[in-house]
């Protein structure tokens, strides 16, 4: 899914003639790279603290995507509903995630 999504990002900003930053988009790009190469290691990767790394490091990245657009950091992308919801589903998912893993650890 994330190739098939990578395939209509590519021509679109191509297309609109975005302007890339490298520097603001190394994160996002790093955290492309790094569900793409999930997806094959998954089954591989044994110690959780790298499952937590991934999980954490690309949430920070969408949150931080999601505050740029509401924001109103990216072109031609004003600030919508959607945005906030999805920064709050984010968040909430940190939120949770953290409560789980001290659970987990307290026992």
């Amino acid at each position: 899914m994330h190739i098939i999504h990578f395939g209509f990002l590519a021509p679109s900003i191509r297309i609109n003639d975005l302007p890339i930053v490298p520097i603001k988009v190394i994160g996002g790009f790093l955290a492309y790279v790094g569900i793409l190469c999930y997806a094959f290691f998954i089954g591989r990767i044994r110690k959780i603290v790298f499952h937590l790394m991934y999980f954490y490091y690309v949430d920070f990245v969408i949150a931080m995507t999601f505050l740029a657009r509401i924001r109103g950091e990216f072109v031609s992308a004003d600030p919508e509903v959607f945005h906030f919801i999805g920064l709050d589903i984010v968040l909430i998912s940190f939120g949770i995630a953290g409560i789980r893993l001290y659970q987990i650890r307290s026992s």
